[in-house]
């Protein structure tokens, strides 16, 4: 369904004023180096020919202390403390990393200098040297590749954690051969089905068994959670490993009798739960109260979930209302076949989906993956604001360095070695950045996969960092680097000789 576009002048406002604010930050420190130049070194252009210090042990320290705080409070900080203070560990992250920006600089230079010694001769070691002597201006191309390159590995990580955890949880909770659904979202406010259905569908030949299972949101806490009624004996039997924390051994019999129930893992750091709490439900028929037998993964209820054996669900209910099916089949069965018997079964009586186990997942998949499509277009942004600042980074260091490139030439350096050192430093800065990019995605995973999933959906996502994508990626971005080099490398190889060293 199409939604119309709304303009928020609320947050228009903010996002403006975000980008003044971070623009007159960002100009400070080069406003206030500014204002210390000498200018009688200046007019003879030595002052911004000084080498820079890589960094200070105040700033060293300062760096230190940030990227460890914002550690320690995605690590241990309680998930009610607010979204608006839990992002801002993100922000001291990337503060810390930006304040220790030019010694990651320094050091990975100085680390690929002899191999670019080797590959790419003088030039290559000249192309090094650049960064190493100014580490702070190669910082902020760096910074900006870093920022796109940390999007783009903690991102597709977060993604990969995602779907491997999305595909143990059908793997373990929805591993029934058929779903027969009164909705695609497995549950319905103003559908459901009967329990009649199940009894026909049991009646096929080629169907072992049928469990009936309710979905329903209920009061919690002043909150909602949602209730997931089913044979428990059944369920147990065909999901034998779904029980992640408890009493897996001895849960089944009282599970079954109705005499505990099951709590999904948002559920229990949603309210602080562990295996051996009591849930308290308020019922049409009175208070319930159960111990929790076990933790479970499941992701049908981003509130949590609590499992209860359908008989005690509908005896406290007053509820037999049906909103999937699982079906079972026998072994040797054909999932396909079977759905089209369903399919003709259920023909002119009931409205229902059905998906056999594959098709299911398929759709999970489809739905994760339409989740994350606003990530993707992000991530192309980050990329082509990284690609600029390479390019403007290039003409900037062409333009400081042009007596440097005038010596070259006039002691009988070719105009093509000229241009090789321009494109060697882009392919050192990518490499760099490359470099940068991984150790930031390092601490982005950790935010991404605690601070993130608690506040939007209270569970953490497994840590998983992208090596294989690292490598992957690594040939384009040097090819983007070397792109946009090309501009700065022409316009160094065409610089005249004579205005070059003409100053001197």
């Amino acid at each position: 369904m199409a939604v119309k576009p709304t303009l928020h002048l609320d947050l228009g406002l903010a996002s403006l004023g975000l980008g003044v604010a971070a623009s007159l930050a960002g100009a400070w420190f080069p406003a206030r180096a500014a204002s210390y130049l000498d200018p009688i070194l200046a007019l003879h252009n030595i002052e911004s020919r000084q080498r820079e210090s890589a960094l200070g042990w105040r700033r060293a320290t300062l760096g230190a202390v940030l990227l460890l705080a914002s550690l320690l409070l995605i690590q241990f900080s309680p998930s009610g403390v607010g979204m608006v203070f839990q992002f801002s560990y993100a922000a001291l992250m990337l503060l810390g990393l930006t304040v220790l920006l030019p010694m990651l600089v320094h050091w990975a230079a100085r680390a690929i200098r002899p191999a670019m010694d080797w590959a790419g001769g003088s030039e290559g070691a000249l192309a090094v040297d650049a960064m190493v002597q100014s580490p702070r201006r190669s910082a902020a191309t760096v910074g900006a590749l870093m920022v796109g390159l940390m999007f783009v590995y903690s991102t597709a990580a977060y993604i990969q954690s995602y779907k491997h955890m999305i595909d143990r949880w059908t793997a373990q909770m929805l591993n029934a051969d058929l779903v027969v659904s009164t909705s695609a979202l497995l549950r319905s406010t103003s559908y459901h089905f009967s329990e009649d259905l199940g009894i026909r569908i049991a009646a096929l030949p080629e169907v072992r068994r049928t469990d009936n299972v309710r979905f329903a949101i209920v009061p919690y806490r002043g909150d909602t959670a949602g209730v997931s009624a089913m044979d428990m004996e059944n369920f147990l039997a065909r999901s034998s490993g779904a029980i992640l924390g408890g009493y897996k051994s001895s849960a089944n019999d009282p599970l079954s009798r109705g005499d505990g129930v099951l709590v999904s893992k948002n559920f229990a750091a949603r309210w602080s739960y562990k295996a051996g709490g009591w849930v308290h439900l308020d019922t049409p028929t009175g208070p319930l109260d159960r111990p929790i037998l076990g933790i479970v993964e499941d992701y049908r209820s981003d509130k949590g979930s609590i499992f209860m054996d359908r008989a005690l669900y509908k005896r406290m209910w007053k509820d037999n209302a049906v909103d999937f099916i699982d079906v079972t089949l026998k072994p040797g069965q054909s999932s396909v076949d079977v759905k089209h018997e369903i399919e003709r079964l259920t023909a002119g009586s009931e409205h229902a989906l059905i998906y056999t186990n594959v098709e299911f997942k398929q759709w999970i998949d489809s739905l994760v993956d339409q989740f994350f499509l606003l990530n993707y277009m992000q991530l192309v942004v980050a990329v082509i604001v990284a690609v600029v600042g390479i390019a403007n980074t290039l003409i900037i260091s062409v333009s400081e360095r042009g007596r440097e490139f005038g010596v070259v030439r006039a002691i009988g350096g070719y105009r093509a070695q000229i241009q090789k050192t321009v494109l060697l430093e882009a392919f050192s800065i990518s490499v760099v950045g490359v470099i940068v990019g991984a150790i930031a995605a390092l601490f982005n995973i950790q935010f991404l996969s605690r601070t993130v999933s608690t506040v939007l959906a209270g569970y953490d996502v497994p840590y998983y960092f992208p090596w294989a994508l690292i490598l992957e990626t690594f040939p384009a971005v040097v090819a983007v680097s070397l792109l946009s080099g090309l501009i700065p490398a022409r316009r160094a190889m065409r610089s005249p000789v004579i205005e070059a060293i003409g100053y001197e």
